[in-house]
């Protein structure tokens, strides 16, 4: 029966015959062995990659000419239906990590959002508003004044100063956003490009969000 030496990249060796392979050099990258310096030319078989890290020579079978590997279509199937698992799970996490990311800048809520949203309006037409700002005009701006004021910040901040503080955090929050989306949509496109499981995870693992 023909002896199998898996390897990683080039695809399965079958050699031509059972000899003892346990004096000779061998090293292994953890998942499959290399036999180094054989004592015989062994017959290099191509068409039969992917195989998994637990592959053995019992999954294959030769017939003295060829190789088959009678599992492979279950198998492929089931990897792919694996790596399309993982990827989905990899595309939820990543969202999930953004929208984490982006909570150290706003606070969550729909509401929250268009209050900020209407903040930032005001803050935006108030910076080329002449002075005095008028409240009534600037009603977002002016309940922030009130309430910095109401909760004891001293010196009481003036309408402009909370339009400056407004416009400050409004343009923080332009780089954060900014960097935290093309780092989100690089992520999902790279994972929903990636092939293999071992990838997915590293392009999740090498993810480096911003913080303020």
């Amino acid at each position: 029966m023909a002896t199998c030496v898996f390897h990683g990249t080039q695809g399965v060796y079958i050699l031509s015959d059972a000899a003892d392979l346990s004096g000779w050099p061998q090293v292994t990258d953890g998942s499959h062995t290399f036999i180094v310096g054989l004592p015989f030319t062994p017959v290099i078989v191509t068409g039969v990659t992917g195989l998994p890290a637990d592959a053995t020579p019992a999954m294959l079978v030769y017939d003295g000419e060829t190789v088959s590997w009678p599992g492979y279509a279950g198998w492929q199937a089931q990897a792919a239906a694996d790596l399309a698992a993982e990827q989905a799970q990899a595309l939820v996490l990543i969202d999930a990590q953004a929208e984490a990311c982006r909570l150290q800048w706003l606070t969550p809520g729909s509401g929250q959002a268009l209050e900020y949203q209407e903040t930032a309006a005001e803050a935006a037409a108030a910076a080329v508003a002449p002075d005095p700002l008028d409240p009534v005009k600037f009603p977002m701006l002016a309940a922030e004044m009130q309430a910095q004021i109401g909760a004891g910040v001293t010196p009481a901040p003036t309408l402009r100063q909370i339009q400056q503080q407004a416009s400050a955090q409004q343009a923080a929050w332009a780089v954060a956003g900014t960097a935290i989306k093309q780092m989100r949509r690089t992520a999902k496109l790279k994972v929903s490009a990636a092939t293999t499981i071992k990838a997915v995870n590293a392009i999740v693992a090498g993810l480096a969000w911003p913080h303020p």
